[in-house]
């Protein structure tokens, strides 16, 4: 994505929500969706009290098109969600987040990163809705997006 395309992409979310940008990030996304999970990644962003995802199309690498791999079609997919309706958010560990998408523990059940997981180990920010069900991110600068969403709340 070039860099006029990411500005267009902001001032684009920014006319939709009617308010600056206030936080934004490459992240990548996974969300458990009829049945199915959802992983992707892309931009995330902070605008006017919204937490807002969109992934964008991956181009094809110059060695997968030499031998001719086909991509299945792309679909668009873009998420927002009022932080005001953030019943919580946490850290965890990947491996729990994983066998959360796969529905092989519940909620309650997910690890906190401890230790040395905590410098060292993979993490993922998983985050409730009251309503809306659940989002398993992992941002580049998680502590500065916890700590923006904190300053919503």
């Amino acid at each position: 994505m070039a860099q006029d395309e990411v500005s267009g992409f902001f001032d684009k979310v920014e006319e939709t929500f009617g308010g600056p940008v206030e936080f934004k990030t490459f992240s990548f996304f996974s969300r458990v969706d009829d049945e199915h999970a959802i992983t992707t990644s892309g931009l995330l962003c902070i605008v006017n009290g919204i937490l807002y995802f969109e992934d964008f199309e991956k181009s094809q690498g110059a060695l997968m098109g030499l031998f001719g791999t086909k991509r299945s079609a792309y679909k668009k997919f873009k998420v927002y969600r009022p932080i005001s309706e953030i019943k919580s958010c946490t850290m965890v560990t990947a491996s729990s987040a994983s066998a959360f998408l796969e529905g092989r523990v519940k909620r309650d059940s997910l690890s906190e990163p401890r230790g040395l997981q905590k410098l060292m180990g993979k993490l993922k920010m998983h985050i409730e809705f009251k309503e809306y069900g659940d989002w398993i991110i992992e941002p580049l600068d998680a502590k500065q997006l916890m700590k923006a969403l904190e300053e919503h709340r």
